[in-house]
């Protein structure tokens, strides 16, 4: 063997390795793409250009310690029985952290969306964007398909989006 042939077979074997390396370093999230997808027909691409407004949650903190307060808060046994939070107690003990929801608006605004509105408790970051920054943001292709028992076409992505690892994203409504 050739050593530029040796050398191109190195060069595609680090290239697919830095791919794998490139997808691993991202998480799916998973139910945005309907499951009769699988017995549909593609009939286009969304149009590039299509504005989207898109709302992006985060999950809470610390589950364990707000089922436990729910319980509580019912139980006419528990000292708190009744006592209620309020919004910004709620958002300290079990929004996401400043530091999280900083870092999901500068992801939008890195990949082209509009931060159209944020929200005290940290649960929600609202954006708009062109299609094509939304299908590059969360590495999708949005195509349209024939509704199956309706007379319309809607839009779906054709994979679950996917985002960095280390940026805590639990949905995207409006995908």
């Amino acid at each position: 063997m050739s050593k530029s042939l040796l050398m191109i077979g190195l060069g595609l074997a680090l290239a697919a390795t830095a791919v794998v390396a490139a997808d691993s370093s991202r998480s799916a999230l998973h139910g945005h793409r309907p499951a009769v997808l699988s017995q549909l027909p593609v009939k286009g691409h969304l149009a590039t250009a299509t504005n989207m407004n898109l709302s992006i949650g985060l999950p809470l903190r610390n589950q364990a310690a707000l089922t436990s307060l729910l319980q509580q808060i019912y139980d006419p046994a528990s000292p708190n029985y009744h006592k209620f939070l309020t919004p910004q107690q709620f958002a300290d003990q079990f929004g996401p952290t400043e530091k999280d929801y900083q870092a999901v608006i500068t992801f939008a605004r890195q990949n082209g969306l509009k931060v159209m509105g944020t929200h005290s408790n940290r649960l929600l970051v609202d954006v708009s964007g062109k299609s094509s920054d939304v299908e590059q943001a969360f590495q999708v292709s949005l195509n349209t398909y024939r509704h199956p028992t309706e007379k319309r076409d809607f839009f779906a992505p054709d994979r679950e989006p996917s985002v960095p690892s280390n940026l805590a994203i639990q949905d995207i409504s409006g995908l």
